[in-house]
């Protein structure tokens, strides 16, 4: 037997190619879905993070939190509790109207989004249920400017 040589299978140090399982590609996503029911961030079924587009995620991130209850990022958030805490129900519509307005107000002076309708509701006592009707400006499936066509998005708190 001959310098670097093994009985077995070939030259010393020699590893066999095995083939490998396919690799399998992703793509990362835009930003993270969150679902402010369960205050987690959404899977899809393969184990990966879903994806949503970013003004979708700033608009959901808004709202579900109030505002300066995060202390890393205190301009996140909206207030809307605060302000119906102890208020006259016939003022609590106007007061929710406000505060989505001015939440989204920088949104839509960029062009992001635009509000197509505030929803509330304060027949139960001591509580309020609100939801809004908007149109995400930047992405192409919702935008017909934009290449493809256009839907609107109704959030509800």
């Amino acid at each position: 037997m001959g310098a670097g040589q093994f009985p077995a299978q070939g030259p010393a140090g020699y590893d066999w190619a095995v083939p490998g399982a396919p690799r399998v590609v992703r793509t990362y996503p835009r930003a993270l879905q969150f679902d402010p029911s369960t205050r987690r961030y959404v899977m899809n079924a393969d184990g990966s993070m879903a994806d949503v587009h970013p003004v979708d995620a700033q608009v959901v991130a808004r709202f579900s939190f109030d505002k300066a209850s995060i202390p890393s990022v205190p301009t996140v958030g909206n207030r809307v509790r605060a302000r119906v805490n102890r208020v006259d129900p016939a003022k609590v519509p106007s007061i929710v109207q406000d505060e989505v307005q001015k939440v989204l107000a920088d949104l839509i002076a960029k062009g992001d989004v635009q509000l197509v309708s505030i929803i509330v509701d304060s027949s139960v006592p001591s509580q309020v249920k609100y939801g809004f009707l908007y149109v995400n400006l930047r992405d192409p499936a919702l935008n017909p400017s934009l290449p493809k066509a256009a839907s609107g998005k109704t959030v509800l708190f």
